[in-house]
């Protein structure tokens, strides 16, 4: 999985007074990513059995014109590793703590 930032634009073209919304979302790629956008899923918590996570605000759900135009894009992070949703890494970093 990798993390996306979709951008809705629920009015293209038009003069827009502030930016439009931004939503991070951990999917396969980016189509993915924007399927999770409009189907409203992305207010989901981890779900270790699914393997699957939506980050964003709990219970807020964005507004989505039927017009609406979604780009997207791979957040990265240069010169680090980035692990998503491997409990195995957690359980590693607390036994190495353990150990002092």
């Amino acid at each position: 999985m990798k993390i996306y930032e979709v951008t809705i634009d629920n009015n293209p073209g038009a003069w827009k007074q502030g930016e439009d919304q931004n939503i991070l979302v951990l999917a396969i790629d980016e189509k993915e990513a924007i399927n999770k956008v409009k189907n409203n899923e992305w207010g989901e918590k981890y779900y270790y059995d699914d393997k699957a996570v939506l980050l964003g605000p709990n219970g807020n759900k964005p507004y989505i014109s039927t017009g609406a135009q979604f780009s997207v894009y791979e957040v990265k992070f240069e010169g680090y590793d980035v692990a998503i949703g491997l409990k195995d890494i957690r359980k590693k970093k607390l036994d190495k703590l353990n150990e002092i």
